[in-house]
């Protein structure tokens, strides 16, 4: 791990140049996650938005980052090689724990065996079991984080039953969300 320390960088000016070599060596997310955070709880910029603006980067971008280096430690030993965390699982983990909790997605990823592919990581965190065979079903949030994804390598005979499953999904979230049920021909 990187050392963002005040011995390393004691200055706005070195912090700067810190960065550009991180863009330059292509850094994870959360990396630049770490780095961000220990530049803000040390004073060198007011806020992320200053922050931002300095290095010529969007706020989003620097929210992800720190978004990604404060996913629990479970989630990082899961992901493994920190390249796999990019912008984007940031997100779809981000939204599971909004989804299932904190302490929930803690539980789960304590039992992720590191390096297991990413959408099998995602659908462990939502679901609590990672798929063991290729016939499993495995569910993960889309791109967009508007929509989930169900894959099996058994799709055409889950096909007939999909009006069942839209069923099933529909009483699920009906009473939560506080919709009628409302059933489509």
């Amino acid at each position: 791990m990187q050392d963002f320390s005040a011995r390393e960088i004691p200055n706005q000016r070195t912090a700067l140049a810190v960065y550009r070599k991180l863009m330059v060596t292509g850094a994870p997310p959360a990396t630049f996650g770490r780095f961000h955070l220990s530049m803000l709880e040390r004073g060198f910029w007011a806020s992320q938005a200053h922050l931002a603006s300095d290095f010529g980067v969007s706020t989003a971008i620097v929210s992800r980052a720190i978004a990604a280096a404060r996913l629990p430690l479970e989630i990082h030993r899961a992901i493994g090689d920190p390249s796999r965390l990019t912008y984007g699982v940031v997100r779809r983990i981000v939204l599971i724990i909004k989804s299932v909790g904190l302490a929930v997605v803690r539980e789960r990823a304590a039992n992720i065996p590191s390096g297991t592919p990413v959408m099998d990581i995602e659908s462990a965190l939502l679901t609590g079991k990672l798929p063991a065979r290729p016939t499993d079903v495995r569910v993960r949030v889309g791109e967009g984080n508007k929509h989930l994804v169900i894959e099996s390598a058994c799709l055409r005979d889950l096909i007939p039953r999909l009006p069942q499953l839209a069923e099933l999904i529909q009483a699920m979230i009906s009473p939560a969300m506080g919709h009628e049920h409302r059933r489509y021909r």
